[in-house]
């Protein structure tokens, strides 16, 4: 009985963490092209949205990899169920993107202050954001189903 306390607790704060990185990461989705004059002019300078959106993006590596983690914990203690598989198949994908969409948004930059056109750069940055915030909602699901479940 205890373990079980124990065990909602952690699926509540997991839960509650990622409802924080998917509104962070909405919040990233809208306010990236709508302030990258901003941080594209102004290399070096980072605004107070912009560390918002920095914010965010810790946020989102932070909850990729405690999703990973968990996945893992749970593969290696025999208690999977498919959705552990494709959340930690999801989590390392997700995770890996940051990366790409880190170096999109500078290719972006770089681009725009040559006065080229950056057109390819913000589809696939908007591809990865739009991959993170499906696995963000399919994790969120399913521990609003594991929660109810335990009740």
């Amino acid at each position: 009985m205890r373990t079980e306390v124990r065990s909602t607790g952690i699926r509540r704060i997991f839960l509650i963490v990622g409802v924080l990185t998917t509104v962070c990461l909405t919040f990233n989705i809208a306010a990236i092209p709508v302030t990258s004059k901003l941080w594209i002019f102004n290399p070096g300078i980072l605004f107070p949205v912009g560390w918002i959106i920095l914010t965010g993006f810790v946020m989102i590596l932070f909850f990729n990899i405690s999703a990973v983690i968990r996945a893992a914990c749970r593969v290696l203690l025999s208690e999977a169920v498919p959705f552990d598989f494709i959340a930690l198949t999801g989590g390392i994908v997700c995770t890996l993107l940051l990366g790409g969409e880190k170096v999109m948004i500078d290719e972006i930059a770089r681009e725009t202050r040559l006065s080229m056109g950056a057109g390819g750069e913000w589809a696939v940055l908007y591809v990865g954001l739009t991959i993170q915030l499906m696995y963000n909602l399919f994790v969120i699901l399913h521990l609003r189903r594991s929660i109810r479940e335990m009740r």
